[in-house]
């Protein structure tokens, strides 16, 4: 009752608002969503630190292969200038697979690409295997003969892992010293 005395009866004119059923139909729609974004959120997290560790690998390969081909080949005993790597002086015996039996020359990396001295706190290991091809020239000019090195710098990570490793870059090209 009302201070009036009268009695005021509440029509139910339209219903606005939700009832609790969709409520709980809501909120189960946004945690599903919720749930699949997170779980999405670390697949996205795991892709991005080996596409970064791609890209340092890839870096460590490119930086080894200019340092080989800025090597001048005239010299006695011509060395790379930054990773101090010989150049090969001897030719392969299998043209077909001219890198096949050769053991490789091991460097190892830090996770900034600096040089280490072994493999102690290590995160790359580069494998460089080097070796010269002899490449004939035509019939009707084999003066035209010249020695062509091949390097394959295979470059992984974790360093220390036994192989397979969790990933790898590699990297093959062929110059000339001159």
């Amino acid at each position: 009752m009302n201070p009036g005395g009268k009695q005021m009866l509440w029509k139910r004119r339209g219903v606005s608002g939700f009832s609790l059923i969709e409520t709980v139909i809501a909120i189960a729609v946004v945690a599903v969503t919720f749930i699949g974004i997170i779980g999405l959120l670390g697949l996205g997290l795991a892709n991005n630190q080996t596409s970064s560790q791609q890209t340092v690998a890839s870096n460590i390969a490119a930086s080894i292969a200019a340092d080989l081909r800025s090597t001048p080949g005239f010299t006695a005993n011509p060395q790379s200038s930054r990773y101090k790597l010989d150049l090969p002086t001897t030719v392969t015996t299998t043209p077909t697979t001219p890198l096949s039996g050769i053991t490789p020359k091991m460097l190892y990396f830090d996770r900034d690409q600096n040089q280490l001295a072994s493999n102690t706190g290590a995160v790359y290991a580069a494998y460089v295997y080097m070796t010269q091809i002899v490449q004939v020239g035509p019939i009707t000019s084999p003066a035209m003969t010249q020695t062509i090195n091949m390097v394959r710098v295979t470059v992984a990570w974790p360093a220390q892992a036994a192989t397979p490793a969790s990933g790898s870059v590699d990297l093959i090209t062929q110059f000339r010293t001159n």
